[in-house]
């Protein structure tokens, strides 16, 4: 695997995203249904603290919708609307009131939000914050419905209640689980293939620029051979002289210790099969001379942080983001441009723990002497960009 831990999570932003989906459906029908209980229940209870509860569920609510069909659908919208039932809940006996009690027999209308609020941290938090979650709802549903302010239940109908918000939140949050590790496996296999590749293609690539040396090598000798044998002339002998001890030059540059040359056209080639994989609309271009060759450690890293890029474009940019890679060679190096017209991001807000971004783009081609510059703004598309220069 590469430096820094694995590259691809896009079958796992994906089932986050569908999961997200299904549930801000699911949880936009149940608060309708709480919405209706808690009107009908507003003349018994004090209308500040009713609509305090009920608008920072309605207002969690309209945010995982807003994030999961419209925005980068960040998780963090689960814990918001497990956070609003706890306000909603600690603020019960104040919508009651100190001197009233609840109508005997009748379920609050916290009833109809316990459910996909425990569904919601169950599927965000860590299991063991999951686990004390989910058991905190059941909990706080069965003393505040054995008590006077949350209707004075009798004890088998809150069991059944308890029970009942137990089990149907903990088997979908289980189906969640299983189909997170499903994705996270299906991650490393993409992973695991796409490293397979790279090497595939790298020795494809040797193989190449070892085929070019014995080629210079057969055509140095074969010529100054040729010119020796048609020498005429003092003036033949000195251009077959000439040109011998420009063939010995060749040989020994070819046999001196140094590190694995790879052309350009080669990353290019390189880029070109596995970005057909990864993303076959992504468009590919190169300029300049194709005959560039760069350390081997340089190809890789460059090829291996494009790869990242190109990776992060999928899982964030967006479903309808368009995305472009552009290779530029000179005498002196390289210069690879990844970008897309998605909806962006401030570089400086990127977590520290970005494996991805922070390692494998930044960390993995300064670690070979070059240089990376993001450049990035919500809504207006991201464009990485990575060179390296030959030192003098």
């Amino acid at each position: 695997m590469t430096q820094g831990g694995p590259r691809s999570s896009i079958a796992l932003r994906r089932i986050d995203r569908l999961t997200g989906r299904v549930f801000t459906i699911g949880a936009i029908l149940t608060g309708s249904e709480t919405v209706v209980h808690a009107i009908e229940q507003s003349p018994k209870l004090d209308p500040l603290w009713l609509w305090l509860a009920l608008g920072a569920l309605i207002a969690a609510q309209l945010y995982n919708f807003v994030n999961f069909w419209f925005l980068q659908g960040h998780r963090w919208g689960y814990l918001l609307h497990g956070g609003a039932y706890v306000v909603a809940f600690a603020t019960w006996p104040l919508q009651v009131g100190v001197a009233n009690s609840f109508e005997h027999g009748v379920n609050p209308w916290l009833w109809w939000a316990s459910g996909p609020v425990s569904i919601a941290v169950g599927m965000f938090v860590p299991r063991l914050w999951a686990f004390a979650y989910m058991a905190f709802v059941p909990i706080s549903w069965f003393i505040l419905h054995l008590s006077r302010v949350g209707g004075h239940e009798s004890l088998d109908g809150v069991i059944t209640d308890a029970i009942y918000i137990t089990l149907f939140p903990g088997t979908l949050v289980a189906l969640v689980w299983m189909l997170r590790q499903a994705a996270n496996r299906a991650d490393a296999a993409a992973d695991e293939s796409l490293d397979n590749q790279i090497a595939q293609v790298t020795k494809e690539v040797q193989m190449r620029e070892q085929s070019r040396i014995d080629a210079i090598l057969y055509t140095s000798v074969f010529d100054t051979l040729k010119a020796a044998a048609k020498a005429k002339n003092s003036r033949d002998y000195a251009n077959a002289v000439e040109l011998s001890k420009e063939s010995l030059e060749r040989i020994e540059l070819t046999n001196r210790p140094q590190p694995e040359a790879v052309s350009t056209m080669s990353i290019f080639h390189t880029l070109e099969k596995i970005v057909a994989k990864l993303d076959p609309k992504c468009e590919l271009s190169i300029r300049g001379s194709s005959l560039t060759f760069v350390p081997k450690e340089v190809a890789t890293a460059l090829s291996d942080a494009a790869v990242q890029a190109l990776n992060n474009s999928l899982q964030h940019a967006g479903e309808n983001a368009e995305r472009k890679i552009h290779l530029k060679s000179s005498k002196r190096g390289v210069k690879l441009v990844i970008s897309d017209n998605g909806i962006g991001f401030r570089p400086s807000r990127v977590p520290d723990q970005s494996l991805g971004f922070r390692f494998v783009i930044i960390k993995r081609v300064q670690s070979v002497g070059g240089q990376v510059h993001i450049d990035s703004t919500p809504s207006h598309g991201t464009q990485v960009v990575l060179e390296w220069e030959e030192k003098n």
